[in-house]
């Protein structure tokens, strides 16, 4: 048995950790953790399905709210885009957004990625546009090391110099609410 047809597709479209696959009989609410991870409930459907989805949002947030405080948990909401990056679990990545690239034969490398977003003139900020996410740009830098022409003599300074770029640009998007030294951080985005 699957979902009954949707009424209300925008509704849930828009309404953050909420929706119903069309493979689940009941509506399901994740709710990000901290760590990057997700709790993931489902909710027994009502009659009617706008109550449907404020029966899943009062459920959603009776989860967040303690485990994110209430000023956070709706500061998370406004953001249309993921509010949690999740840390990858690749050992050789020293930092979020830095990563280490052994070239035979050439200068190894950091690499630090972010994303920018692209504004242009007449655009609205992101949350002023109802779920729609501005066009984002990747951006990298490189740092090499260990040969004539690398601009780093070893490889810990060229680690120090991408992991001060990754923390540089992500103070641009995200608030860092925890990390420290030996462990990645875990960020949520800055709402505009």
């Amino acid at each position: 048995m699957n979902r009954p047809a949707l009424k209300h597709l925008n509704t849930w479209k828009y309404t953050k950790y909420v929706s119903w696959p069309a493979s689940w009989v009941k509506p399901m609410i994740r709710i990000p953790l901290p760590c990057g991870k997700y709790i993931t409930r489902s909710v027994n459907p009502l009659e009617d399905e706008l109550e449907t989805i404020q029966k899943c949002k009062a459920e959603r947030d009776k989860i967040a709210i303690p485990i994110w405080g209430e000023e956070r948990w709706r500061q998370i909401l406004t953001v249309p885009a993921r509010s949690v990056s999740r840390p990858r679990k690749d050992p050789t990545t020293p930092y979020n957004g830095v990563q280490h690239q052994e070239r035979p034969g050439r200068a190894n490398r950091y690499t630090t990625t972010w994303y920018e977003v692209e504004h242009h003139p007449g655009t609205l900020i992101e949350s002023q546009t109802h779920g729609k996410r501005l066009p984002r740009k990747k951006r990298s830098a490189d740092f090499s090391y260990g040969t004539d022409k690398a601009m780093f003599a070893d490889k810990e300074q060229a680690k120090e110099a991408a992991i001060a770029l990754a923390k540089e640009k992500q103070s641009e998007v995200y608030v860092v609410i925890h990390g420290g030294d030996d462990e990645p951080s875990i960020m949520t985005l800055k709402t505009l």
